[in-house]
């Protein structure tokens, strides 16, 4: 660790998507990322744009990230 605080305010946490070398998706979190939020982002961001049809017999569970106040 450092020994410098530099006084550091909030952290933000990326996840993202590449397939080959293009960027499918990114998006940006004020927050850690826990299973809730890695769960909402498959569900809500990546699936979609992997599945743009919807598909006889695949249904998916959904959570909403709800922002931390």
């Amino acid at each position: 660790h450092g020994v410098k605080d530099w006084h550091a305010r909030g952290r933000t946490n990326v996840i993202g998507a590449l397939i080959g070398k293009t960027l499918l998706t990114i998006s940006l979190f004020i927050a850690s990322i826990n299973a809730d939020i890695f769960y909402a982002w498959i569900t809500q961001d990546l699936l979609p744009k992997l599945l743009p049809l919807p598909m006889p017999g695949i249904h998916l569970n959904t959570c909403r990230l709800i922002p931390r106040t």
